[in-house]
């Protein structure tokens, strides 16, 4: 009578685990054959515990051979927030800057024979 009773508990409603937030994203990438057979190797000689494994790793090894320009890039995009006061000659040398630079976009009108 085990078999019956057993078959009928598998039939209860189970109570769904609470919905978490993200955190992570799921992305999609391209790989060669080569590179994944070398990464298949690592996961099969246990150096990783699967290909995930492997490119996050490797993801984060860049990000840390990476880390100077990271930081420089973030220090020259400072974000100000709130009113700034803006000095004329601030202004004037920006407007000069963006018309320069939409002039050097704009293509000459062709001479009219």
């Amino acid at each position: 009578m085990d078999g019956p009773v057993t078959a009928m508990l598998d039939l209860i409603p189970r109570p769904r685990p609470a919905a978490r937030t993200a955190e992570s994203e799921k992305i999609t990438i391209n790989l060669g054959f080569v590179d994944l057979g070398h990464i298949d190797l690592l996961v099969t000689e246990r150096v990783y515990g699967n290909r995930s494994d492997f490119i996050r790793t490797a993801i984060r090894r860049e990000i840390e051979r990476h880390a100077e320009i990271t930081r420089q890039s973030v220090a020259r995009k400072s974000v100000e927030v709130g009113l700034r006061p803006i000095r004329r000659t601030e202004l004037e040398e920006a407007r000069a800057t963006t018309s320069c630079s939409s002039r050097a976009i704009r293509r000459p009108a062709p001479a009219s024979s």
